[in-house]
């Protein structure tokens, strides 16, 4: 089975992510039903147990599992970003990202 990750941009910056448990040192993203990205580091377990069990279902949070300058983004996926609003879903495998396109 094929995971699919989603890309955010945030502040010009594009981070791929996954719908993963973070740990104390990770960076996530945290959003209101995908939507106002914020990148956060974790720093301690409170804060991560903030967004690991919100108070609200609308609260999402997700592991960078890379960053913007380690990926290689083709035109492809460039111009979705750009004529996207909200995350961006994608596959990622070897290191190479191809867009997930939902029949």
């Amino acid at each position: 089975m094929e995971k699919i990750y989603k890309i955010f941009v945030i502040n010009n910056e594009t981070y791929l992510v996954e719908d993963e448990i973070v740990e104390i040192g990770d960076k996530a993203i945290v959003t209101v039903n995908d939507l106002y990205p914020t990148l956060i580091e974790c720093k301690n377990d409170e804060q991560i147990k903030l967004i690991q069990e919100p108070k609200t279902s609308m609260t999402k949070r997700y592991k960078v599992k890379e960053s913007a300058e380690k990926l290689d983004l083709t035109d492809e996926i460039l111009f979705a970003l750009d004529n996207t609003e909200g995350p961006l879903l994608v596959k990622y495998v070897d290191k190479k990202i191809t867009l997930h396109i939902t029949e």
